[in-house]
């Protein structure tokens, strides 16, 4: 498979080349890809955590499930490169 790489996907390479030590290309797609696809597993994990306590009847007060989830953003953005 041969991919043309627009300049500003260029540059997202590169900068997780630079975030990550990592001197091939390839591998820093690969690490994107498998950092996302942890991502997605946890939201799954979350949603489905939620929803049984839901079932069980254990549900958050609107403004509790706010104050966390601002919390959870606060967290994953110092976890963000910039």
């Amino acid at each position: 498979m041969t991919l043309e790489v627009p300049p500003d996907v260029a540059a997202l390479i590169e900068r997780k080349m630079r975030s990550s030590g990592l001197a091939d290309p390839l591998d820093a797609i690969r690490l994107a890809f498998e950092e996302q696809d942890d991502t997605d597993r946890d939201w799954i994990t979350q949603i489905e955590s939620g929803y049984r306590q839901a079932e069980e009847g254990q549900l958050t007060t609107a403004s509790a499930a706010r104050a966390e989830i601002e919390a959870m953003k606060a967290e994953w953005r110092s976890r963000r490169p910039s």
